[in-house]
């Protein structure tokens, strides 16, 4: 809508904004070895002072949102599965179709 200064960068009205995730997921500024792979950093006592969109793999969408695009996607890949291969127990396997023993 108007002008505007962005961590020292001029954005001009109606400029065209693009945040990478995968640059954002990388900043050495916010991770710690950014490009090396550790689930701790997401335990709460190493998250703490990180900003609240230092990871959005997903954008900032509510979870609700996130959770039935799965659904649909799990929905399409069985279909493509179910298309292309035949699955099968083998004889000897005990099959228990009771859902309320699981």
């Amino acid at each position: 809508m108007q002008d505007d200064v962005i961590g020292g960068y001029h954005i001009p009205a109606e400029a065209l904004v693009i945040v990478s995730p995968y640059v954002t997921h990388r900043l050495p500024g916010l991770w710690e070895d950014p490009g090396g792979s550790d689930p701790d950093r997401f335990l709460p006592e190493r998250s703490q002072g990180r900003p609240r969109f230092a990871y959005f793999p997903f954008s900032a969408a509510p979870p609700v949102y996130w959770r039935s695009i799965a659904m649909m996607e799990a929905q399409m890949i069985i279909a493509m599965a179910a298309q292309r291969y035949r699955l099968s127990v083998p004889p000897a396997s005990p099959l228990d179709l009771n859902p309320a023993s699981a």
